[in-house]
């Protein structure tokens, strides 16, 4: 086997590599990060209950909305198959455990982002009409003085119209799960009233309206620059430590590991990044500059220009069709 080994290319030996010994879940792995995600959630719900003031009010939610954001992390994985070997079990995990409590279906998630690993930020990519729908600013860059202003009326609630138009035009998913999330929410309702906690139900909305959506927000714009083509569409790049690890925890900084290998699991992709040592790394500070460049407002406008050309080009294609038939 070994001397096999030799004859293949080193990229092929480097792709095998990772197809056979990382793109294998494993569920306890997977439940220590779900347990340790639902116990951050829990101190959030506790250090309120257990002195409800606005002060508690304002820190829980802060809490919450970063295990929020872990959840879609996770619920991420599991829409991937890679919590674990057994498909029932690990939509079962990512249903009810990440994907149910932000209140979309793991069916929804993946009609929208599997087109999108096949063509990301191309005119084949779903998440740009649903990005355009939540407004030309959200393309706003974290490096420029306006991107910080947006993403601190995120923080403060106010992109609330944002987040309830990308839930909106989410792919509808099927049915029976749409019956299984309202079942879902109408028992946790039920729950709150039953136990006179109506307060944790605002304090969990509130949560994915301000802290998580404003995570999302920053995990977003890291992820996908503007592209000029779809060769640069993924960003990779080295991440500082400190606050940015909270910022970008379970390894979501391999976003570009991910699109390569998207059935390597989130605890795997820093080895992914250590055997692909052929592809370029930029540091975080360079890429802060190339994001500012290329996300000036002129560049925002001309991106949306030309994906609202690529929209429209099949209509005028049939219109032009249609005049001369007639």
């Amino acid at each position: 086997m070994a001397e096999a080994m030799k004859l293949i290319p080193e990229s092929l030996s480097m792709k095998r590599l990772i197809w056979e010994q990382l793109s294998k879940p494993s569920l306890g792995t997977f439940s220590r990060y779900f347990v340790l995600t639902w116990a951050l959630a829990g101190s959030g719900i506790v250090l309120f209950t257990r002195a409800p003031s606005p002060i508690t009010f304002v820190l829980g939610s802060i809490i919450l909305g970063l295990a929020q954001h872990r959840m879609a992390l996770l619920g991420h994985d599991a829409a991937h198959g890679n919590a674990c070997r057994n498909r029932f079990l690990n939509d079962a995990i990512g249903i009810a455990g990440c994907i149910f409590p932000l209140g979309i279906t793991l069916s929804s998630y993946r009609c929208l982002h599997f087109p999108h690993h096949r063509d990301p930020a191309g005119p084949g990519d779903p998440e740009l009409p649903v990005r355009r729908a939540m407004g030309k600013n959200w393309a706003g860059d974290l490096s420029t003085t306006r991107g910080l202003q947006l993403w601190g009326r995120s923080l403060l609630g106010f992109s609330l119209a944002e987040l309830s138009v990308f839930v909106a035009k989410l792919p509808p998913g099927s049915r029976k799960e749409r019956i299984y999330l309202a079942s879902y929410w109408l028992i946790a309702a039920a729950s709150a009233v039953l136990l006179h906690q109506e307060a944790l139900l605002a304090l969990w909305f509130f949560a994915l309206s301000t802290t998580y959506f404003s995570t999302l927000r920053i995990q977003t714009w890291h992820e996908h620059s503007l592209p000029e083509s779809n060769e640069a569409a993924t960003n990779r790049f080295s991440l500082p430590n400190g606050i940015y690890r909270i910022l970008f925890p379970l390894n979501s900084w391999c976003h570009y590991e991910h699109h390569r290998f998207p059935k390597v699991p989130f605890y795997h992709l820093p080895k992914v990044r250590a055997l692909c040592l052929e592809d370029r790394i930029v540091s975080f500070s360079e890429m802060l500059a190339k994001e500012r460049e290329r996300c000036s407002p002129l560049a925002a406008k001309n991106f949306f220009l030309v994906q609202e050309e690529v929209d429209s080009a099949p209509r005028k294609q049939n219109q032009s069709e249609r005049s001369r038939s007639a």
